[in-house]
């Protein structure tokens, strides 16, 4: 007759213990998660003054940082609120103090409405400025001075708003838009320049509504105007050539054009600083800054090695590219850029890293969680301890107990790296990470439980973590087998295993 197999039996605190190591997993994959999403910048700015610099998150959070000080203080954060109707990811400060934020709340009317906010950067107070409805997709946003320009897509108009008054001005039809933050508006409100498909350069005058190509661009990518709406700067491609080219016009005088061949792959973005004294531009690869004058370079910044690949690149966390994800100070001294959840404040006249500005520390959370489960694995081995019996009279050695030391410093090792990489880089890495974090589990098991079952497979365990990026416990696990190599300390194993074995069935007398 076949036997039945027995399922394990758990006392009270081991279940307590199995509970209290469930909430340890679920807390760590929460934290990881919240990781992945808080931890992403898209859009940074800066206010027109220059003295603040705010950036948005994935999540919607926005947090404002102050620069006049020595360093950036934080100044004010607040949390919006997306609408799976229309999305508006604009990030634009008004003035010196206000900064614009655009809410989109679903209705039952087939439009979504939008509703215009003014938070206060210094006091974090939020005040209603007026609502409009956004039928479809509604696209990101600009604004400067009174004027808001909102972009609609796939309508391709571009709906334009009075902030002071609150009210409707007038809508841009006819265009064929490339994604909105390839568009500048003017520091005045008045003018908004806007490259389309076909890669001309619409101008478009805000206060009357007229629009007029500029007559020698095409195959425009990106384009600026300056605070002055004199000059004109925007980038294109030469022909079949890899780079861009740059060209800076005089609106009033449209013979008068600087045309510069970059040397920058995939450049996107131009603005320029608020004298239009010098101008900017950006891309996936770096950045580099011109003199309008005479059309001559004056720095060149080099943003990192795009073919290394890291823990953070498989991760998938993007740096600027383009578009509103880059911004310029008004003196134009400092470019603003993120790299996954960190604003970088570049230098541009040392063209080096002025500043890093993290979104938050996640130290104290990794420890957290590093001595959670090293509590667990101490608990866990205690208790069992306690209910193993016996097996024999025999005192281990001496090299016995170095072994079990090995395995939990190996298993705290373990754990330590993969928690780090989760709480601060979110979830989605290669699978060495959570065999590490389960060998830390297992090794700190074995070491704090002191057991000597089925230790040799456990030390191979703890060899095979190579294949995890761990050569740490590689050498701790051959120094471990080396030691269970040993006559006395494998004679030791084997007489506990022998005594730990279950006795052989007898038949019962007849």
């Amino acid at each position: 007759m076949m036997a039945r197999m027995r399922w394990p039996r758990f006392t009270t605190i081991q279940l307590l213990l199995v509970a209290a190591l469930c909430a340890l997993l679920l807390g760590l994959a929460t934290t990881s998660w919240r990781a992945s999403n808080y931890a992403q910048v898209t859009a940074v700015t800066f206010s027109p003054c220059g003295k603040y610099l705010a950036a948005r998150f994935l999540t919607g959070i926005v947090r404002v940082w102050e620069l006049d000080s020595g360093r950036p203080r934080h100044s004010v954060e607040f949390l919006t609120r997306e609408s799976s109707y229309g999305t508006l990811n604009g990030l634009s400060f008004v003035d010196d103090t206000k900064l614009l934020e655009i809410e989109c709340i679903e209705t039952t009317s087939p439009s979504t409405q939008a509703i215009v906010h003014t938070v206060d950067v210094v006091t974090g107070k939020s005040e209603r400025c007026f609502s409009f409805p956004a039928t479809g997709y509604v696209g990101i946003y600009t604004a400067a001075a009174d004027t808001l320009a909102v972009f609609n897509w796939p309508r391709s108009t571009v709906s334009c708003y009075s902030l002071r008054q609150g009210r409707f001005l007038r809508e841009l039809n006819g265009l064929n838009l490339l994604p909105a933050f390839c568009s500048s508006l003017a520091p005045d409100g008045g003018r908004l320049v806007m490259p389309d498909q076909q890669g001309t350069i619409q101008i478009c005058d805000l206060n009357t509504g007229e629009m007029a190509p500029y007559p020698s661009a095409t195959g425009a990518f990106a384009a600026a105007v300056s605070s002055s709406g004199q000059r004109l700067a925007f980038l294109d491609s030469p022909g079949t050539a890899l780079g861009r080219e740059l060209h800076i016009a005089d609106l009033q005088s449209p013979q008068a054009c600087h045309n510069v061949d970059v040397g920058l792959l995939q450049l996107n973005w131009v603005t320029f600083n608020s004298d239009a004294s010098q101008v900017a531009v950006a891309g996936y690869d770096g950045a580099e800054l011109y003199d309008v004058a005479s059309g001559q370079r004056l720095g060149r910044i080099v943003f990192g090695d795009l073919d290394k690949v890291t823990w953070n690149t498989l991760h998938g966390r993007w740096p600027s590219t383009g578009g509103y994800q880059f911004s310029l100070s008004p003196d134009g001294r400092t470019l603003a850029s993120f790299d996954g959840g960190d604003v970088l404040l570049w230098d541009t006249i040392s063209c080096r890293l002025r500043q890093r500005i993290t979104s938050h520390s996640r130290v104290p959370q990794t420890l957290i969680f590093t001595l959670g489960f090293v509590g667990w694995s101490i608990a866990w081995g205690l208790v069992a301890r306690r209910q193993r019996p016996v097996t024999t009279q025999f005192k281990p050695p001496v090299e016995l107990a170095l072994i079990w030391g090995l395995m939990f410093v190996g298993g705290i090792a373990a754990m330590a790296v993969p928690v780090a990489l989760l709480v601060m880089v979110g979830p989605w890495l290669w699978l060495g990470v959570y065999y590490a974090l389960a060998m830390g589990l297992v090794l700190m098991v074995s070491g704090a439980s002191r057991t000597t079952a089925s230790l040799q497979r456990v030390a191979y365990f703890q060899t095979a973590s190579l294949v995890a990026c761990d050569p740490v416990n590689f050498v701790l696990g051959l120094i471990v087998q080396s030691l269970m190599r040993r006559p006395h300390v494998a004679q030791y194993l084997s007489q506990t295993s022998a005594a730990s074995a279950p006795p052989p069935a007898t038949a019962p007398a007849t």
